[in-house]
């Protein structure tokens, strides 16, 4: 028998619960309360991941916050930057020199939000900035080339995030931590299901090892056990049954003796 699956999925403060309750829950059934001080060592080495975790999501939202931050910085200086070849152009939208560096997408579409197609167009601006001879556009260049190495920076740092995130929780400390604990899980159910065998005086229940566990987490029934537990209610009616028969047989003997004794009278 093995404890029920783990659910990599829950939040360490779902992982935290239910380690609390399976130290509270040996500590409260007879013949298991030796196994809740193994359960408390878990306990113990939780802050440690949550803390760790707690860093890795701070990094995340650090990134994403910068990514926002030069995202808005960068469509400030694209608009203004517009805003001077359109002054250039007397306005005119269609003009040559306005084209080529919007291929005539209307400004309000170009500055996207998060940093993507504009970060990729206005970084493919450089060669044509490089070679403007008006100051109003070449003074543009160094502006756009530091918005640019920021916002690379920026998806960078978010990348570095998700990537030690997901390997903290896949592979790293996160992933050992619930493999000692899911281990661990199963090595009590087998030591009380083992416990349980061994002490039939016990009269402890078919599911004596996992009634530690929260109703949410108790385990998918073998075949075998549903078998005998379908075979244990079947028993069970049976015999409702047979002493339900018995009983209205004793009443109707009972009703039947009454009956002569009245006639004998």
């Amino acid at each position: 028998m093995s404890a029920p699956k783990l659910k990599r999925s829950q939040s360490l403060l779902e992982v935290r619960e239910t380690i609390v309750w399976l130290i509270n829950a040996c500590k409260r059934t007879p013949h298991a309360e030796d196994q809740a001080p193994r359960f408390e060592a878990v306990l113990a080495d939780w802050p440690r991941l949550f803390l760790a975790q707690s860093e890795h999501w701070d990094a995340q939202t650090a990134a994403s916050v910068w990514i926002h931050a030069i995202d808005e910085r960068l469509d400030a200086t694209v608009r203004e930057f517009h805003s001077v070849l359109l002054a250039d152009a007397d306005g005119d939208s269609k003009d040559p020199h306005v084209l080529h560096y919007t291929d005539g997408e209307a400004i309000s579409s170009f500055v996207r939000p998060v940093l993507g197609a504009e970060l990729e167009s206005v970084r493919a601006w450089d060669g044509s900035l490089a070679l403007e001879t008006d100051p109003k556009f070449s003074a543009f260049r160094p502006i756009f080339a530091e918005d640019v190495k920021e916002a690379d920076d920026a998806l960078n740092a978010d990348k570095g995030a998700f990537a030690k995130n997901k390997t903290f929780r896949e592979v790293g400390e996160l992933a050992k931590f619930l493999d000692k604990y899911e281990n661990l899980r199963d090595d009590v159910v087998a030591t009380l299901d083992k416990r349980r065998a061994e002490h039939p005086e016990w009269k402890l229940p078919r599911d004596f090892a996992t009634s530690i566990f929260p109703s949410q987490d108790k385990p998918e029934l073998t075949e075998e056990e549903k078998l005998a537990r379908t075979a244990a209610k079947d028993a069970k009616r049976k015999k409702a049954e047979e002493n339900a028969a018995k009983r209205k047989e004793a009443l109707k003997a009972i009703q039947e003796a009454k009956k002569k004794l009245h006639e004998l009278k």
